[in-house]
């Protein structure tokens, strides 16, 4: 189970690093074709933000029950915007965050107890 958490977390950082390129490159494009859409930026920055913190807090602490159960939280405060605002340009990358919270919480909940 830690080993899929180790997977999940270095898969959140790199898809964090993915997003905010998207994002940004998205917003760019906005600007060109003269359309004042700032919400794709701030949303794409927070999702990212949320994946890249999760993936190392579960790397770092990644043996600690508690800890992989606040990671599945910060994955679930990531998606919130994403769904609220309705994004369409980001909601493929909501997939793999919500993934990645069902299995922090399914190998937190099943640890039986905190090893560091």
């Amino acid at each position: 189970m830690k080993e899929s958490r180790l997977i999940v977390s270095i898969l959140a950082i790199v898809f964090s690093l993915i997003v905010s390129i998207q994002s940004y490159h998205i917003w760019m494009t906005d600007i060109i074709e003269n359309e004042k859409n700032e919400e794709i930026l701030q949303i794409g920055g927070i999702l990212a933000f949320c994946m890249f913190l999760a993936g190392l807090i579960g790397i770092v602490c990644r043996k600690n029950k508690n800890t992989i159960l606040f990671c599945s939280l910060i994955y679930l405060f990531g998606l919130i915007p994403v769904f609220l605002k309705d994004c369409d340009e980001l909601f493929f990358w909501a997939i793999p965050n919500l993934i990645f919270c069902c299995v922090c919480a399914c190998t937190g909940f099943l640890q039986r107890e905190n090893t560091i």
